[in-house]
């Protein structure tokens, strides 16, 4: 899936923000994730709604994943908690309302 890929490079940049020594700030973090990943969701969303549910999964752990680095969470943390950390929505709200 090539735009599984764009967004793995995107992350690996998140990754990069997110140093704790002299990374970005939470703001700024959120900032940039919305802008560059966030927004790309977003704007094929309406082509995502007619696709099979097997592959709208693959997205969600994209944004999962860059909410754990915004919020310093452990992988095991559950997903829900991470929502209301971040103060960011689930993927399939984000696209059904």
């Amino acid at each position: 899936m090539r735009l599984r890929k764009k967004f793995d490079k995107a992350l690996n940049i998140l990754k990069v923000l997110s140093n704790t020594s002299w990374g970005a700030s939470r703001t700024s973090f959120l900032r940039v994730y919305r802008a560059s990943i966030l927004f790309k969701m977003d704007y094929g969303c309406v082509i995502h709604g007619s696709a099979r549910q097997s592959v709208l999964k693959k997205l969600g752990p994209i944004h999962h994943f860059a909410l754990r680095l915004f919020s310093g969470a452990f992988r095991t943390s559950p997903v829900e908690s991470l929502y209301v950390e971040c103060c960011e929505p689930s993927l399939d709200y984000r696209h059904t309302s």
